[in-house]
């Protein structure tokens, strides 16, 4: 059984893609082991034992499932929450920088309130 979570570990997108093939593959194989269980009906202890032990790897496969899908969703949702932690930080940088720049306009119209082109000139090789 696999312990610890997937936090701590970088899983691309194609390896994401290769763990859900292979639960696919887990899902086909189960579905053709439950279709001969129904084709023989024999009753042999020894088919009846192996094929249990088929149904507990088959158990313990979808378990790895469920905890993969939950680890991918946990992770999904800090990623979310980062990104909006990250999108308000700028908002906030954005808006300081926008209040400057009009503070900025403000006093630069301030001083030249009448004046002419030349004040503007004289303006823009000060900053």
């Amino acid at each position: 059984m696999v312990s610890g979570s997937l936090d701590a570990l970088v899983i691309s997108t194609d390896e994401e893609r290769l763990v859900f093939q292979n639960f696919e593959v887990l899902k086909e194989f189960e579905e053709h082991l439950i279709s001969f269980r129904n084709q023989s009906r024999d009753g042999s202890s020894v088919r009846f034992i192996l094929l249990g032990h088929l149904d507990y790897i088959l158990k313990q496969g979808k378990q790895m499932q469920e905890q993969f899908r939950f680890a991918l969703g946990a992770r999904m949702e800090s990623t979310s929450s980062l990104y909006s932690e990250l999108e308000a930080e700028f908002h906030g940088a954005l808006t300081v920088a926008y209040e400057h720049v009009m503070h900025v306009l403000h006093k630069l119209t301030s001083v030249c309130d009448g004046c002419d082109l030349s004040c503007w000139r004289n303006l823009s090789r000060i900053f």
